[in-house]
């Protein structure tokens, strides 16, 4: 069996606007104009703006601006969208965060530092706190105070804000026990809020996702603009780590499993397990942000489970390859790598860009180690092919592969340190 893993890199690849920077500076634009005078896509990703903020933005505009002239948008959607974006804490949290170089995998990470913040600090039982003693970086202050202050009272309401503690809000503290005077932090009605966030953040993607990408993906494979690639003639099943059905678009009637959700569907938008989740220290404060509660939860996991029950079932009696394109193959979906990679005979891994090679090889170091890093290129012929390569570029790279490892390796020692 042949096995196709897809990130996002795959729609890119098409130059289709399916980053979180793209959503959040296209969302940004909505909430920063007249929408009533926004009735296509090309209305938006035309815009000058926008082109100066994001070249890819540009880019894609340049290719299919007469698609996106074309392509009305659902002014509910669009309502809805604002309507969700003005309020929402996530939104104004990560679309502050474009210094931080905002990708796919670092959205995540933003995330999981956000979790990560709120995990510690409401372990303090005490609605004071020093700015001082309770944060470790400027980050921490700046989510606390600012980016998610909305549990916090400003300095001039504080009564502590001259001893240089902060305070608070009334309505986020609770009397524990019942009749004792003794007051705390009312950490569940925090967390609910902050859930609910990342619940309407999500709600937000989908419907860009849908008005700005996957309505547009129909026309422009009708009017040939995008294509399959043949490499991937050979497939047997997908799992995808993407919203969007452009693969089953591109390629109908293929098996194609959505590990993370679809936009007809509720998605998973969250972090990996940590330390919190181990057996024995389990703390299930912040389960409801991580993807393998949300894979249970949303039900989006059930075709997978399948999927890896045939795989150990057919282990003796099939080749099972597994292709990767479009994955950064960083630690944030390692659960769900790593259960593939262990099951494959053969893992050949896509890339577009010689350069992104190095990178690879060092997540996948960083996840695994160098002992099964080197143990699945002897065993399972693990290596990094270019994409749609001809028969003479394939046996070229059969040659050198040694050599061009060699060479990534040596790359990607810088950034882990080997």
């Amino acid at each position: 069996m042949n096995i196709l893993v897809l990130g996002n890199g795959y729609d890119i690849s098409f130059k289709l606007l399916t980053s979180y920077r793209n959503f959040l500076l296209t969302t940004n634009y909505l909430l920063t104009h007249d929408i009533s005078n926004i009735t296509n896509v090309g209305n938006v990703f035309g815009a000058r703006e926008l082109h100066n903020q994001d070249k890819k933005i540009k880019e894609s505009y340049d290719l299919y601006g007469q698609v996106y002239n074309s392509t009305v948008l659902d002014d509910e959607q669009i309502q809805r969208l604002v309507e969700l974006a003005r309020p929402n804490k996530w939104f104004s949290y990560l679309y502050n965060s474009f210094n931080k170089n905002i990708g796919w995998i670092d959205f995540e990470k933003e995330i999981a530092m956000v979790v990560s913040f709120f995990s510690k600090f409401l372990e303090q039982k005490y609605p004071f706190f020093s700015t001082i003693k309770s944060f470790n970086s400027k980050d921490d202050e700046y989510i606390i105070t600012r980016a998610f202050g909305f549990f916090v009272l400003p300095k001039e309401e504080s009564t502590n804000s001259r001893n240089g503690m902060r305070e608070v809000r009334p309505e986020y503290i609770i009397e524990s026990p019942k009749g004792s005077e003794n007051e705390i932090i009312n950490k569940e009605k925090i967390i609910k809020e902050l859930v609910e966030g990342l619940n309407e953040l999500s709600e937000m993607l989908k419907i860009y996702m849908k008005c700005f990408v996957e309505n547009v993906i129909k026309q422009l494979i009708k009017e040939k603009l995008i294509g399959q690639y043949s490499v991937f003639s050979t497939v047997d099943t997908v799992v995808t780590f993407n919203y969007t059905n452009t693969y089953e678009q591109l390629t109908p009637d293929t098996n194609v499993i959505h590990i993370h959700g679809d936009l007809s569907n509720d998605i998973v938008l969250g972090v990996n397990p940590d330390a919190n989740d181990d057996l024995g220290t389990a703390n299930t404060d912040f389960i409801q942000f991580k993807k393998y509660f949300q894979r249970v939860f949303y039900e989006t996991d059930h075709a997978y489970l399948a999927l890896i029950n045939r795989l150990k079932e057919s282990s003796l009696s099939q080749h099972d390859k597994v292709i990767v394109m479009g994955h950064s193959l960083d630690v944030t979906d390692k659960d769900i790598l790593a259960e593939l990679f262990e099951l494959a005979d053969e893992i050949k891994v896509i890339y577009h860009r010689k350069e992104k090679v190095g990178e690879y090889i060092a997540n996948l170091v960083r996840m695994f180690g160098k002992e099964k890093f080197d143990m699945w290129r002897l065993q399972k012929g693990l290596e990094f092919v270019p994409l749609d390569m001809t028969p003479e570029q394939e046996r070229k790279v059969s040659e050198n592969k040694d050599r061009d490892y060699l060479y990534a390796l040596r790359d990607a020692a810088v950034a882990i340190k080997l």
